[in-house]
């Protein structure tokens, strides 16, 4: 049962990674800021965190991700 679970595990993983928005950038003279755009609706979101942050590493943060 414990190879099952990992098999479950492994493949949940797989599946998350992929749903991932792709992260782009955007130029600023010579800052590139990065960027993700999921979701739908009729009004966009911009998100901007107070301090140096990882856009990447936000889909690792519970609090963050939504689960």
């Amino acid at each position: 049962m414990g190879v099952a679970r990992t098999a479950g595990a492994e493949w949940s993983l797989q599946q998350s990674i992929q749903m991932l928005p792709q992260t782009r950038y955007a130029k600023s003279g010579e800052v590139s800021i990065a960027y993700q755009v999921f979701g739908s609706g009729s009004r966009d979101l911009l998100y901007v965190p107070g301090w140096a942050s990882n856009i990447d590493l936000f889909w690792e943060e519970p609090s963050y991700a939504g689960c």
